[in-house]
C-alpha cells in the first residue's frame, strides 16, 4: 500500500516546509505524530518509512487506524488551539473514509464548535496538566447567642482580607439585628443558583476537545481560599459572584464599561441607559404585567498577569447566573447570538468583551427567559478593548 498523493510540486513544498516547523514545537503531538507527519510529507525514508508503511498497510489490526486518528487530533490541535498554528496561511490534513492514507493541502481557517470558541481564551496555548479555575463564592452567616438567630450579611465578605474592618461591619450588622449583640462567624453556605453555574460550567470544560487532549484539570474552588493567595492574579480562571460577596471579583471588574453594583448595573457604553436595576423578584407573581427581572453580566479580559485569562460571570441574583452558564455552553443559543453579532464561523472572539443579560423570572427561585440586551461586541468587528461600541441586538422571543 503506497501513500496516495494529489500535490502538485509546489505544494509539497510548502508542506514539507510546514511539517519541519510542525515537528520542531515541543507541544505537537507525541513522537509517533510528528514520524508520521514526516513520513507522508516525503521526509521519513529508509527502514522508518518502511516500517510505517507496514504499520498503516496491516488491516488486520488497529495500530494504524489508531495511529491515524491520533495524527488527525494533534494536526487540529496545532491549527486550532495554538497561535502558531492559527497564523499559517494553509493546513494539514488527513483525509477521512479512504485509504491509502494521504494528507491534503487546504486554506487554513479556525474549526471550532461555537461553545469551543466561546472558551477558546481559555484553552489556546495552555501546556499539558494546565488548570482552570472556577471560582465560587460562599457566603457567611453569623450566630447571635442571646437572640439565637443566624444573620447573613453579604457585604463583609468582600472585607474579610482585611482584619482591621471585620469588627465595625459586625457590629453595624448586629445593630440592624432583632437583638443588638455581638455576632460570631458561624458557617458558610453555598448559594443554589450559583452552584447550579459552577457545575454546569465544570461539566462543559471537561467535555471540550482541547481540554481533554491537553489534560487540563477544571476545578471549582470556593474563592475564599484565594483572597490571600497573589497567585490568583496570573491564573486562568472562571469567577463567579458579585463586588459584595467577592473581593476577587471586585478586583477583576475595575475599569468595565459595564459595572456590577450592589443592586444594579451600570453602563457606560455609548447609547445605552446608565444603569439597569435589579426588579424585586420575592413572592409568587403571576401573569405577565407583574413580570419581574435580574441583570447579569459576562466579561472577558486578561487578568492582572496578562498571562492569566478572566471569564467574570456577575449577578446579584444566583438563579440569573445560572440562565447566563446555561447560554454560554449551549451550541444554538451561542450560534444565533454570533450570527445577530456578525461573528463569522472562522472567526475567534476578542480578547475583551462583556455581554449584559436579562433574566426574566416568575418567581424568586425560578427564572424562564434569558436575553442579552447589550454587548461590546460590535456587528461584524471584533472590538479593541479602547473602541468597543455598544450593539443593540434585537429582542427576541427565545425561551431560556
Amino acid at each position: 500500500m503506497t501513500r496516495r498523493s494529489k500535490l502538485t510540486g509546489e505544494q509539497k513544498l510548502i508542506v514539507q516546509q510546514l511539517v519541519r516547523k510542525i515537528s520542531q514545537k515541543q507541544n505537537f503531538g507525541r513522537p509517533r505524530d510528528r514520524e508520521l507527519l514526516e513520513y507522508f510529507a516525503g521526509l521519513q525514508e529508509g527502514g522508518s518509512g518502511t516500517k510505517l508503511e507496514k504499520m498503516l498497510a496491516d488491516q488486520k489490526t488497529s495500530v494504524g487506524r489508531t495511529a491515524i486518528s491520533r495524527l488527525r487530533a494533534a494536526l487540529d490541535d496545532y491549527f486550532d488551539n495554538t497561535t502558531d498554528g492559527r497564523r499559517e496561511e494553509y493546513r494539514i490534513e488527513i483525509p477521512e473514509g479512504t485509504t491509502p492514507y494521504g494528507i491534503d493541502l487546504v486554506k487554513n481557517r479556525l474549526r471550532l464548535g461555537n461553545v469551543e470558541r466561546f472558551w477558546d481564551a481559555h484553552c489556546i496555548n495552555r501546556s499539558d496538566e494546565d488548570s482552570i479555575l472556577i471560582l465560587y463564592t460562599e457566603p457567611l452567616f453569623f450566630w447571635n447567642e442571646k437572640g439565637r438567630y443566624f444573620i447573613r450579611f453579604l457585604d463583609i465578605n468582600e472585607e474579610l482580607n482585611q482584619p482591621d474592618q471585620l469588627q465595625p461591619k459586625v457590629r453595624i450588622a448586629a445593630s440592624k439585628a432583632p437583638v443588638s449583640s455581638e455576632l460570631l462567624p458561624s458557617f458558610n453556605y453555598q448559594p443554589g443558583g450559583e452552584i447550579g453555574a459552577r457545575n454546569r460550567i465544570a461539566e462543559c470544560l471537561r467535555q471540550l476537545k482541547s481540554i481533554q487532549r491537553r489534560s487540563i484539570l477544571v476545578e471549582p474552588k470556593p474563592s475564599r481560599e484565594f483572597v490571600n493567595d497573589d497567585k490568583v492574579w496570573s491564573m486562568n480562571v472562571v469567577v463567579l459572584g458579585n463586588q459584595r460577596t467577592s473581593l476577587i471579583f471586585k478586583t477583576l471588574q475595575e475599569g468595565c464599561q459595564i459595572l456590577i453594583g450592589p443592586q444594579s448595573i451600570t453602563s457606560s457604553l455609548k447609547g445605552s441607559q446608565p444603569e439597569y436595576f435589579d426588579g424585586p423578584y420575592v413572592g409568587a407573581l403571576q401573569g405577565d404585567d407583574k413580570k419581574r427581572h435580574a441583570y447579569a453580566v459576562v466579561t472577558r479580559r486578561r487578568n492582572r498577569d496578562p498571562s492569566g485569562v478572566v471569564t467574570l460571570i456577575g449577578a446579584n441574583h444566583g438563579r440569573a447566573a445560572e440562565k447566563v452558564a446555561e447560554f454560554i455552553t449551549d451550541d444554538a443559543r451561542l450560534g444565533y447570538f454570533y450570527r445577530e453579532h456578525g461573528i463569522a464561523p472562522d472567526c475567534a472572539l476578542p480578547e475583551v468583551f462583556q455581554i449584559l443579560f436579562r433574566v426574566d423570572i416568575l418567581d424568586f427561585d425560578n427564572p424562564y427567559k434569558i436575553e442579552p440586551v447589550l454587548s461590546t461586541l460590535e456587528k461584524g468587528t471584533a472590538p479593541s478593548p479602547t473602541s468597543a461600541r455598544v450593539s443593540r441586538r434585537r429582542r427576541t422571543k427565545q425561551a431560556g
